[in-house]
């Protein structure tokens, strides 16, 4: 598909590797999940807001002993203008731009 980027370590349990493609004896690609955290503010209240701001410190300390590597927070684009400065107090970033993001429950 064009993508150039390094594989991942697949030896690390949070990655689920359902299928490995080879070309040649080398790993051309493969179909993997990777397990990771999606953050949520539920709530409308200016103060989930701050609560979370204000507890930042401890929240990552609790992904991490969850062995998270990463967290992500998925904010409608009708609340991005409000939101937005609130996700970078958190310490989020925008991902790169030229992705969509999709989901699916199991």
């Amino acid at each position: 598909m064009g993508a150039e980027f390094p594989y991942p370590d697949f030896s690390d349990p949070r990655y689920v590797v359902v299928e490995v493609a080879e070309r040649d004896g080398e790993l051309a690609g493969a179909v993997a999940a990777h397990a990771t955290i999606e953050v949520m503010l539920i709530g409308a209240e200016a103060a989930v807001a701050r609560a979370a701001v204000r507890e930042r410190r401890h929240l990552v300390e609790r992904l991490r002993g969850a062995g998270a590597d990463e967290a992500h927070a998925f904010v409608p684009r009708r609340l991005l203008k409000r939101m937005e400065p609130v996700m970078r107090r958190l310490g989020f970033r925008r991902s790169n731009e030229s992705y969509v993001a999709f989901y699916q429950e199991l």
